[in-house]
């Protein structure tokens, strides 16, 4: 009889012990924001979602941001939640590369956010005001991709928003730059490369247009 109540105290334990490593979590309304073309991230402008459909804003997994001339990250707004209250923080990463992937121009880098609680097992991570260009070091012309992808950690252990494995991506074309109102330069002509450019305006300025 004995050895049959420590038999099933043992199971009893190593089944609470599972259930406490494997404690369910998951995501909800998670949003990446970009600064496209000037354009801003007041939501929805801005605000791409990543995960499940909140049905607001813009899927970036299914987005093409076309030709850009400038394309800023602000930040992230995810909100996730952990059984027993058990998620202690999170990030996001992002990565830029061609879009054939050969070039990285971007490497992975990972972002941590500040959590909040939003009550019972919910919370939030905000990231906002980064200012990350996203074109440094790349040609005009070039066809990209920007993946991103997010974590949230705690005792349950981390959980992952990868699309799974696939990560979340969108793709844009970098244009060409535009000179306008500069001395000895038609307006509207285009420059592969922003040094380019400058060479372009140093070469015809002069006197107070310097």
């Amino acid at each position: 009889m004995k050895k049959k109540f420590t038999f099933v105290a043992l199971t009893l334990l190593l089944g609470l012990f599972s259930w406490t490593a494997t404690a369910a979590t998951g995501w909800f309304s998670d949003f990446i924001k970009l600064d496209v073309n000037g354009a801003g991230v007041t939501a929805p402008t801005g605000w791409y979602w990543i995960g499940s459909n909140p049905s607001y804003a813009t899927q970036l997994d299914a987005a093409s941001l076309g030709t850009v001339t400038s394309l800023k990250l602000d930040g992230a707004d995810m909100k996730y939640w952990g059984d027993g209250g058990d998620r202690t923080g999170g990030s996001f990463f992002y990565e830029v590369k061609s879009a054939d992937g050969v070039t990285t121009y971007t490497a992975a880098t990972e972002v941590i956010w500040t959590q909040s609680a939003l009550g019972g097992n919910d919370f939030q991570g905000i990231s906002s005001g980064l200012n990350v260009n996203l074109l440094t070091g790349i040609p005009a012309g070039t066809a990209c991709k920007l993946t991103v992808w997010a974590k949230s950690w705690g005792s349950g252990g981390d959980s992952w928003l990868t699309n799974g494995g696939l990560n979340y991506v969108a793709t844009f074309t970098v244009g060409p730059i535009s000179i306008t109102g500069a001395t000895g330069i038609t307006n509207g002509t285009l420059y592969s490369t922003l040094k380019g450019a400058f060479d372009a305006i140093n070469a015809n300025a002069s006197g107070l247009n310097t």
